[in-house]
């Protein structure tokens, strides 16, 4: 069973940095965060949307998971976005392509610039392990894929294939 480790703030001023509060727990551990309540009997917190935006400022938005490294809070890693720099994609085109937010995409390129023989590194080992990985499957069903390719087109198939020749001969002829 995790235990939880409640920190109790009497002040938006008193939230522990990220830093202090991986110190203060272990991994088997929760934190629940109690920000300041008003004092006139409300359940309002008090300044909770600038506690929290405290909080994310200082979390970092690369991380190492069991995939790799990725932008925290989604499931995206690193060397997704190494594909599209390497394509020449403008960081705004990526942001938006992978829906990520200003701080994010900024965070990413910058770790990637800071951390280049690193992240090009392993960049290039997960290339090898991926084309490994499709090198195997392709191996495995290249007799079922024969076979399958070999099957006499269906006669739902057949009536569509000469549609399709039939269109493609007039746009020959024009």
């Amino acid at each position: 069973m995790r235990q939880a480790h409640h920190i109790f703030c009497n002040s938006t001023d008193d939230i522990p940095s990220v830093t202090d509060l991986l110190h203060m727990i272990t991994d088997e551990q929760h934190v629940v965060l109690c920000l300041p309540f008003v004092a006139d009997n409300t359940t309002a917190p008090l300044d909770k949307p600038s506690a929290i935006a405290r909080l994310q400022e200082q979390l970092p938005d690369v991380v190492r998971t069991s995939r790799g490294l990725s932008i925290a809070e989604t499931r995206i890693i690193l060397y997704s976005i190494m594909d599209y720099v390497k394509a020449g994609w403008p960081p705004k085109l990526i942001r938006d392509r992978l829906n990520l937010i200003d701080r994010q995409i900024t965070d990413a390129l910058g770790y990637i610039a800071d951390h280049r023989t690193e992240v090009e590194a392993e960049y290039q080992q997960v290339l090898r392990e991926a084309d490994e990985i499709r090198q195997y499957w392709e191996e495995r069903y290249r007799e079922r894929l024969a076979a399958i390719a070999a099957l006499p087109p269906k006669p739902e198939q057949a009536a569509v294939r000469a549609k399709l020749a039939a269109a493609t001969a007039k746009l020959g002829e024009q």
